[in-house]
């Protein structure tokens, strides 16, 4: 009988181990774009850190982008609800039980809410998103899963529109923080649907599926459909579709010029974008400087460039948008964008400016993304008004430090926040990042007056005001706004497009059936 019970027991076990070895591991391939700089999600830097994170980690709110509703629509994700009072001085974040940290640093409280809000506020640890949250006077545990925010104004609407971007609502524990210290940054804990499990310099990053994973089931994610994400570091675009071709690559966000035309001749692929425009090419004009110092020659070289026919020209990534704002983000118009192309209308407004032979104009941008194709488009077309165009291309890890030296007449970069007042930063006189040097006290007061009111309505009417000012007076050039798009897999689904470069949400990606 023990014989007999020995060998039912053996085969068993046999054939358990033989439905272990015959079931293969699922793997996700991801293309990253870039290196990884930093995953301490107060301090992300790169691209491909924001990419990672995404996966890795969850916030208190996030935009919902399954939705085609603009701008996008602000859901809980972390936080089952959030309460605001009515002067928008106090929100009151509840967060769904049961939430378990990966690595088993056990479940997300309220404690780790305030905790992880905190951190970004703490002057030590220098993050780089702590003007998130300037407006806040303290963070209150009120609750096992509650935490109250108090802020300094009116300013609830704002603040939380601030929270669904570049990890300022992620949640992270505490216990692993204090544990890990300074490996933090290369060893993130989150509550996302793919725990980190190791980088590879100049290879990639590599996830694993988080089986506690609680599904969030308010947004239909279950759990996670993939056993491990790999996250490959190609950084070029036509490299990485050969990639995707050959069965290396299951996803890849594109980033380069002719990328989606290449992607639209490939076979059992489907080519998706996002809901909206991600990066603004925005062309600065140092208005400390002369010659752009005039609002009429800022208006000429607005005439001047037609900025349909070069978002037409750089193709499908490219759309049009002369707005201050993205188009996916609160109260964001183009209906104050009067400089349609006229060649003979900029002639005329440099000679009332004093310059009927034109000028010359120092124009930098480093060749990095499109930003040097939308530099050249516009030295074309100013050139055919008399300006000479002096080019200077600036290494990409220096062009912050150049321009604040100030020695350009105009740059060009990209933008992408998910808020108004983020945006409107860029125009502040006391701002870091406000590198034209043009600014109000009056425009100053606007841009915190629609901060700080509660009422959406209201407030949409104030940042139309202050999109119609920065309009007409013209320190920037909206040009055209870079689309996220995606060649993906048919052998994958439920991939979610997010309107930031390369940036998808994994939660949902299952092997197609």
């Amino acid at each position: 009988m023990k014989r007999a019970a020995l060998v039912v027991c053996a085969l068993a076990l046999l054939v358990a181990a033989s439905g272990l070895m015959g079931r293969a591991e699922s793997v996700l391939r991801v293309r990253l774009a870039n290196e990884i700089v930093n995953l301490d999600y107060a301090n992300s830097q790169s691209v491909s850190d924001i990419v990672v994170l995404y996966q890795v980690m969850e916030g208190l709110v996030e935009m919902d982008w399954t939705s085609s509703e603009m701008p996008i629509p602000i859901r809980g994700r972390l936080a089952k609800s959030y309460e605001v009072s009515q002067d928008g001085t106090q929100i009151l974040f509840t967060i769904h039980e049961g939430i378990k940290f990966h690595r088993g640093y056990g479940e997300l409280t309220a404690e780790d809410v305030a905790y992880s809000m905190k951190r970004i506020m703490d002057p030590v640890v220098k993050s780089r998103i702590a003007t998130y949250y300037a407006a806040v006077q303290s963070i209150d545990v009120v609750g096992p899963y509650q935490v109250k925010v108090t802020l300094k104004d009116s300013s609830a609407l704002t603040f939380i529109q601030a929270l669904t971007w570049n990890g300022a609502s992620y949640i992270t524990s505490k216990k692993a923080v204090e544990e890990l210290g300074a490996d933090f940054n290369r060893r993130p804990i989150g509550t996302g649907p793919y725990q980190f499990a190791s980088w590879s310099p100049g290879t990639g990053v590599y996830l694993e599926g988080f089986a506690d994973y609680w599904g969030a089931p308010e947004w239909g994610f279950g759990k996670p459909g993939y056993d491990k994400v790999e996250m490959l570091l190609i950084a070029d675009d036509m490299i990485a579709l050969d990639a995707l071709e050959t069965g290396e690559l299951d996803v890849v966000g594109l980033v380069g010029k002719g990328s989606v035309e290449r992607a639209q001749q490939m076979k059992d692929i489907t080519l998706t974008h996002a809901a909206s425009g991600s990066w603004q090419h925005l062309t600065a004009f140092n208005v400390k400087r002369p010659a752009v110092s005039d609002v009429r020659v800022r208006q000429a070289l607005a005439y001047g460039a037609n900025l349909k026919a070069i978002a037409d020209r750089l193709g499908p990534m490219e759309e049009y948008w002369p707005c201050p704002f993205n188009p996916f983000v609160f109260s964001a118009t183009t209906e104050f964008w009067h400089y349609d192309y006229n060649p003979e209308k900029a002639k005329q407004l440099l000679a009332e400016a004093g310059y009927p032979n034109g000028f010359t104009l120092k124009l930098i941008y480093p060749a990095v993304y499109l930003w040097g194709d939308v530099a050249l488009e516009l030295g074309h077309y100013w050139e055919q008004i008399g300006i000479e165009v002096d080019f200077e291309v600036i290494e990409y890890s220096l062009y912050a430090t150049v321009r604040r030296e100030g020695d350009w007449d105009a740059s060009v970069a990209s933008h992408t926040v998910f808020s108004p007042y983020l945006y409107a930063e860029l125009y502040m006189t006391t701002a870091f990042r406000n590198y034209t040097g043009y600014g109000t006290l009056e425009l100053d007061a606007l841009i915190q007056e629609a901060a700080a009111t509660p009422d959406p309505a209201q407030a949409e009417v104030l940042w139309r005001e202050f999109q119609e000012t920065v309009t007409n007076d013209l320190p920037y050039i909206w040009g055209p706004v870079q689309v996220a798009w995606f060649a993906i897999s048919n052998d994958v689904a439920g991939v979610i497009p997010v309107a930031f470069s390369t940036l998808v949400n994994l939660a949902a990606a299952h092997p197609a059936p």
